[in-house]
């Protein structure tokens, strides 16, 4: 239990420290030192919070600052990886709803490090639920990927390199923790 108790506290230091890097950003827009150093601080975090049609008019970044932006096209890899990712815990879960077989040992430490109890009673219907929502959730990354493939048209804009990591690992924990409301320690009386 202290595994789990210990990553929902770095995720907790993590989610403070971004929420004190945004409101730095913002009060250091209203504020310019005089040295400079504030400006170079500030436009760092306004390239980093800023998206779409907000980074116009913006200025001429810095070379350094256009290290850190990737293409908007980009925006297919999140589909990408959700698509193999949700698809892989979709077969996973079906596996275990329609031919009993339990779920694997590596989501058990998932639900563990995500803080699920692993001895929390099956309901029954869970598996179903979450099964469903996967499904549902593979279908809408399936469609998305094949509108930013055949449909949509990139304009040369760019993200900042951490949303795109944002972006990556929101698909990825979308799944896993729809994935978490799956009881691990008992499937059809085997234990894992």
């Amino acid at each position: 239990r202290s595994g789990a108790g210990a990553m929902l506290a770095a995720l907790g230091a993590v989610w403070l420290l971004l929420a004190a890097a945004f409101l730095a950003a913002l009060l250091l827009r209203r504020r310019a030192w005089p040295d400079g150093g504030g400006l170079v601080i500030s436009g760092l975090f306004q390239d980093l919070i800023r998206y779409g049609k907000t980074k116009r008019g913006c200025g001429q970044l810095p070379g350094w600052l256009r290290l850190l932006q990737v293409p908007k096209s980009w925006f297919t890899h999140f589909y990408v990886v959700s698509v193999l990712w949700n698809g892989f815990l979709l077969i996973w879960l079906f596996r275990v709803e329609f031919l009993g077989e339990s779920l694997p040992s590596w989501i058990q430490h998932m639900h563990h490090a995500l803080g699920r109890d692993s001895q929390s009673e099956d309901m029954g219907n869970e598996h179903f639920s979450a099964l469903l929502v996967l499904l549902l959730l593979w279908l809408h990354s399936c469609r998305r990927l094949a509108e930013c493939l055949w449909t949509s048209v990139f304009s040369n804009g760019v993200i900042h390199i951490v949303q795109y990591c944002f972006g990556l690992g929101y698909y990825i924990a979308v799944g896993s923790t729809v994935l978490c409301q799956v009881p691990t320690n008992v499937r059809n009386g085997k234990c894992l």
